[in-house]
């Protein structure tokens, strides 16, 4: 009974929203707003938005070289990461006309999205690196830097949709896609000697992570659905 009675609250949500950008916008923002306003909720965020930004970082950078004066080092393994998502959420929008469908087993709502995290939010990221070198005359030693990430902003848009099975025994879902997105931020890599500028390397592996995260967790929090991936 539980069950069916939050399809229903689910369903009445969806054919409410209709047509209605501003609703869908404040129920949005709402969830986004109260990540900021809830230690408890944004302490679990930036352990969500760590892992995923850690994973994609070890993949794509863990064995990339800088180019700095004398023998280039290469980056042997991160050593952790401290996120924090500073003090101001992303602005979300709602353009365009929401559309409601259904078929014999199913109810659906599409929209699209934006979110807009402009500079001055706080954010930030420290990381921690384990640098090496292959040279044997240096014993492949090379002093450790920590990357310090500031002034992030990001933007990213897409599309979303709510999927309401008709009959019981199954949990509502969504999906959520980006179809564009940028962050512009700024990486250095600060040793005893002097500091790399990793800026391109970083925000090119994970602009579409931060604020796909975020928006995907008010849609889940806003429609009580589950989203793959998210």
């Amino acid at each position: 009974m539980k069950s069916y009675g939050k399809k229903v609250c689910v369903l009445i949500t969806l054919v409410l929203l209709v047509g209605c950008n501003e609703q869908i916008r404040s129920k949005l923002q709402s969830e986004v707003d109260r990540i900021w306003s809830s230690p408890t909720r944004k302490a679990e965020a930036e352990a969500l938005i760590t892992r995923k930004v850690r994973a994609e970082l070890d993949k794509s950078l863990v064995g990339e070289s800088f180019e700095v004066p004398g023998p280039n080092p290469y980056l042997h393994h991160i050593k952790s990461m401290r996120l924090s998502l500073g003090r101001k959420a992303p602005v979300i929008a709602i353009p365009g006309k929401p559309e409601f469908s259904q078929t014999k087993t199913h109810y659906y709502l599409s929209f699209a999205w934006k979110a807009d995290w402009k500079k001055g939010n706080g954010a930030s990221i420290d990381m921690p690196l384990d640098m090496r070198t292959r040279k044997w005359w240096l014993g492949n030693e090379y002093p450790d830097h920590t990357v310090k990430i500031r002034d992030i902003a990001a933007t990213a848009e897409g599309e979303a949709i709510v999927v309401l099975p008709k009959t019981g025994g199954k949990r509502a879902t969504a999906t959520l896609t980006v179809k564009k997105s940028s962050m512009d931020l700024r990486a250095d890599a600060k040793g005893w000697f002097w500091t790399v500028d990793i800026s391109k390397q970083i925000k090119k592996q994970i602009d579409k992570k931060v604020l796909r995260t975020l928006v995907g967790k008010s849609i889940e929090k806003s429609f009580n659905v589950d989203i793959p991936g998210i």
